[in-house]
C-alpha cells in the first residue's frame, strides 16, 4: 500500500525508487549478484547459487552494538583510549561542532552531520610515532583524529546495505541511526564476519 509507505505523490514515488536504486547499487558494490539487472533468461541455477541469502534476510538492528559513546571534540586521545579500554569499546563518536567543547558525554545525538567517529585502529595508527612525540599525540584532541562526515545505515536496513557501504567507503565501522535519525549504535565489519561465520556453522 503506497499510502502506508508514505508515498502520496509523484515526488515521493521518485524518492522511494531512488532509495531502492541506492540499495541495489550497494548490493552490487558488496559483491552480490545484481538480480534486478539480470534478465529472466540469465537466472540459471548456477547464478542463483552465487547469491548468499543471509545479508538479505537479516537487518542491521540484529547485530548492531551500542549504546554509542559520544565524546566532546576536545577530549584527548589519551582519555578516549583509556575509556575504550575500560569499557571494551572498539569505537567512539565525537562532537565536531563548535558547541562540543566541554560538552557532556551524554550530549544530544540527533545531529549526525555534527558527528565523527574514532576507532581503535585510528588510535593505534596515531600512536605509531617516535617516542619523543608520543606525549604530544596523546594530548591531541579527538576532533583532529575523527573521520567525518559520519557514514551510517538505519536500524531497519538489510545487512547487504551495510556491507556495501563498508566496502564503498573502505571503512570498518558504520554508525547506526534509528527512524528519527538519532545515533543509536554502530555496526562493524568484524561483527558482520563473526555473525556470518556463526550462521554458516548452525
Amino acid at each position: 500500500d503506497l499510502a502506508a509507505a508514505g508515498i502520496s505523490n509523484f515526488a515521493a514515488a521518485l524518492a522511494a525508487v531512488a532509495r531502492l536504486e541506492d540499495d541495489r547499487r550497494n548490493t552490487v558494490i558488496a559483491g552480490w549478484v545484481d538480480v534486478a539487472a539480470a534478465s529472466a533468461g540469465d537466472l540459471t541455477g548456477v547464478v542463483l547459487q552465487q547469491i548468499d541469502p543471509w545479508p538479505y534476510q537479516h537487518r542491521v538492528a540484529e547485530i548492531m552494538q551500542g549504546p554509542p559513546r559520544l565524546l566532546a571534540g576536545d577530549t584527548s586521545i589519551r582519555e578516549a583510549a583509556m575509556l575504550m579500554r575500560d569499557e571494551g569499546m572498539e569505537c567512539v563518536f565525537v562532537r565536531l561542532d563548535a558547541a562540543s567543547a566541554g560538552a557532556d558525554r551524554s550530549a544530544d545525538t540527533s545531529q549526525l552531520d555534527c558527528l565523527g567517529i574514532v576507532s581503535e585502529r585510528d588510535i593505534v595508527l596515531a600512536m605509531a610515532t617516535p617516542l619523543e612525540a608520543l606525549e604530544t599525540v596523546r594530548s591531541m584532541p579527538l576532533s583532529g583524529l575523527a573521520s567525518a562526515p559520519l557514514v551510517h545505515v538505519r536500524t531497519d536496513d538489510f545487512l547487504h546495505t551495510a556491507l556495501g557501504r563498508l566496502r564503498r567507503h573502505d571503512i570498518r565501522h558504520l554508525a547506526v541511526a534509528d527512524a528519527e535519525g538519532r545515533l543509536v549504535g554502530w555496526v562493524s565489519a568484524r561483527a558482520l564476519l563473526q555473525q556470518r561465520i556463526s550462521a554458516a556453522a548452525d
